[in-house]
Formats: structure tokens, C-alpha cells, sequence
């Protein structure tokens, strides 16, 4: 779902399924999930926050859902619960858990460790090779400035400008 939709890993874990909107085929993100530290004496050190300020204003976005990121969420919509990425007990899933699992499918695949933001930059790879403009590919990324989303994929760029230019000797 990360790699098809290139969300963020705390937008990914706070989605709910009242998010994902079939009949528009678009996922909707508000919110946020992080692990803060829990400031109180009672407890656990640590404690999942549900945060509805994201990273940038952009951030809050609707984003149009591909075939692929359809079949995943089907594919999760077996087993969860209110959260679309959710534990058995259907409560939100920790960061570190998550990557665990990510880590866990890497091995098994034989590639070598990587962080869940790796989808991120797949999602945005996979468009740019493929011709997509700079400002469709920021907006679904939800980057507060196309600067941000030029800059980082820069080299994706030119290459695509380059096999734009070789088409003018065919």
C-alpha cells in the first residue's frame, strides 16, 4: 500500500478505513500516528499518539488510488479492523513493529535492510520514470514546495529529460 500510494509510515499506520473512499477509489490523509514518550509517572515509557497536525500543510491530501494500492487494501481489508494496517487486537500498529515486519519480509526476499520510507521514494521513482510531472508527483507526496520534490529526485529528472530529448532522433 506505502509503495502505491507513497505515504509517509505515520500516515500509513493512523489510516482507518473510513479513509479509503471505494466508491471515489481515494484515500484521505488527516492524520498521523507517532510513538512520543509518555510524561507521566503511570505507565509505559512510551505511548502511541493519533496526531491530526501532519508534517506540512500539504500533507492533508486525497490521494487517487491505483489498481495495485486497490488489490492491497483488499488484501488488508481481510483481517483488520478500524485501522487499515492494525494489530490482531485491531489497535493501531507501533512504528517499530512495522518495521520489524518490513525487515522481516526484506530478509526473506534476501535485501538487505532498508527503512519503510524507501516505499516512499519507490512510489516517487516509479512516477517520474514513467514521465509524471514534478508538481502531480509533489502534491500526491504532500511536500509543502515542488523545490522539495525537484531537489530530492533531481537525477530522476534529468534522466527523464534526457529520454525526452533522444526521442527527437527517432
Amino acid at each position: 500500500l506505502m509503495i502505491y500510494t507513497g505515504v509517509r509510515m505515520g500516515e500509513a499506520l493512523a489510516l482507518k478505513w473510513s479513509n479509503y473512499n471505494e466508491k471515489d477509489k481515494t484515500l484521505t490523509i488527516r492524520k498521523n500516528i507517532a510513538l512520543v514518550k509518555n510524561r507521566t509517572d503511570k505507565g509505559a515509557k512510551y505511548q502511541l499518539l493519533e496526531q491530526s497536525s501532519l508534517k506540512t500543510k500539504n500533507a492533508d491530501r486525497v490521494i487517487p488510488l491505483s489498481q495495485r494500492a486497490i488489490e492491497a487494501l483488499t488484501e488488508l481489508s481481510k483481517s483488520s479492523k478500524q485501522y487499515i494496517i492494525s494489530t490482531a487486537d485491531g489497535n493501531p500498529v507501533r512504528p517499530r513493529n512495522f518495521q520489524n515486519t518490513f525487515d522481516s519480509i526484506l530478509s526473506a526476499a534476501g535485501i538487505e535492510h532498508r527503512g519503510l520510507h524507501v516505499t516512499r521514494h519507490t512510489f516517487a521513482s516509479m512516477l517520474f520514470k514513467m514521465g509524471a510531472d514534478v508538481k502531480a508527483v509533489s502534491e500526491l507526496l504532500g511536500h509543502a514546495d515542488t523545490r522539495i520534490t525537484y531537489n530530492t529526485y533531481i537525477h530522476l529528472i534529468q534522466e527523464q529529460k534526457q529520454n525526452v530529448i533522444s526521442l527527437l532522433d527517432k
